[in-house]
């Protein structure tokens, strides 16, 4: 039986946890609230990145770390030591390497909890509140934005952070008992495609209708059958989205020209400039394996820009070493919620909705704009999650 003193112990861990749980997610919902406004954002972008020593506040708050998230841990020192190596090489900022991390570091506090369907209902509130805002306001919103010169928030980051809360909406809303939750699930991603649509982001059109076909149309059971098949389906996404701008080169110095039908735009509209002048400014070996560092010019175009890509980003900054350290690490946590047990209908759409997240990278490079994190590494945050919680309870047994 246990003393007074670990009765003591076990509570103020328990009392600790549930802290950290709600701070947690106070500070997602602070996050999705930045994004009703362009004002808003602007200021929660000054201390996005500083987000991440509330992060560590929370995992030493959460109580006692587990064995696996400890190796994590060590993972992550590596990957920052390494970070920190290259900023003496290239032209980086000690900022690049907060936001190297910082994805993991969400991950593994997430880690330390367990989701409950009280949880999901907060967060299914607040995500489709942020939804539906920037849904109704989609109509007309490029050409004032871009064409008008209204400031407010970029198209493109409407278009994505529309693309993840409708992902993360019919998620949660699978989990929830609702009695038209079927009918709900119907209405957020016609609405979320008619307005993907009106904002003219095929980037983020793209992988939403991917996330429609994974997730609705395949039956899970194809997915449980041979599990690793979405490890390897993750690989291959992330190798894709490194050849993908070599191709779209090639597409346009060849003149081919694809058009959707619904979306009147071009399909060259600036990468293609951004991503030859990355390829002419990448030179030497040097270059290749460390990066270029976050402070670098692209040669041609003599100003730091957006790559568009999430996959060329990393290597801009950290290179090829960076790289297989970053997106080795990705592929090591989907392998372990992968590999344990069955994969529940839960973790699979997290899974399928995480694929879509590195697809939207093709087009983007949301990994280096900090206030996105969240959206974007909740998915396999919950997942991981998940795998703990069914790890702990077999351990029970």
């Amino acid at each position: 039986m246990l003393d007074s003193k670990h009765i003591v112990a076990d509570r103020k861990v328990e009392k600790g946890q549930k802290l950290a749980k709600i701070l947690l997610i106070i500070g997602l919902i602070i996050n999705f609230i930045a994004f009703m406004d362009v004002r808003f954002l602007t200021m929660y972008r000054k201390i996005a990145s500083f987000n991440i020593f509330f992060l560590v506040f929370i995992l030493i708050l959460s109580g006692k770390i587990k064995k696996k998230v400890s190796t994590n841990l060590f993972s992550i020192l590596i990957l920052t030591i390494y970070g920190t190596c290259t900023v003496l090489i290239n032209s980086g900022g000690l900022g690049s390497i907060i936001n190297y991390i910082y994805g993991f570091v969400i991950i593994i506090v997430f880690s330390q909890f367990c989701f409950t369907k009280k949880d999901f209902k907060i967060l299914t509130l607040f995500l489709f509140l942020l939804n539906f805002y920037w849904v109704t306001k989609s109509k007309g919103y490029y050409n004032k934005v871009i064409y008008e010169g209204i400031h407010n928030i970029n198209p493109n980051v409407v278009g994505y952070l529309i693309l993840y809360t409708s992902m993360l909406i019919c998620i949660f809303i699978g989990q929830l008992k609702y009695k038209f939750k079927k009918i709900i699930i119907l209405f957020v991603l016609a609405t979320s495609v008619y307005g993907i649509a009106l904002l003219e982001v095929r980037g983020s059109l793209i992988p939403l209708i991917v996330f429609i076909l994974l997730n609705y149309v395949i039956p899970k059971d194809f997915y449980r059958k041979k599990q690793k098949r979405i490890v390897y389906a993750n690989f291959i996404i992330i190798m894709v989205g490194v050849l993908f701008p070599i191709v779209y080169l090639m597409m346009y110095k060849y003149g081919i020209n694809i058009e959707i039908s619904f979306i009147n735009k071009n399909l060259y509209t600036g990468r293609e400039v951004i991503w030859n002048s990355f390829f002419l400014t990448m030179e030497d070996t040097i270059k290749w394996l460390f990066g270029l560092g976050s402070r670098a010019e692209l040669l041609g175009i003599g100003e730091k820009l957006d790559l568009h890509n999430n996959y060329l980003a990393i290597i801009a900054n950290f290179g090829v070493i960076g790289f297989v350290g970053y997106f080795g690490f990705i592929l090591k946590k989907i392998h372990f919620i992968c590999t344990f047990k069955s994969l529940s209908d839960l973790k699979i759409s997290l899974l399928i909705g995480f694929m879509c997240v590195l697809i939207n990278g093709y087009f983007e490079a949301t990994i280096y704009f900090a206030p996105i994190f969240f959206l974007l590494f909740i998915f396999l945050g919950i997942a991981n999650a998940e795998t703990e919680k069914e790890l702990f309870n077999n351990e029970q047994i």
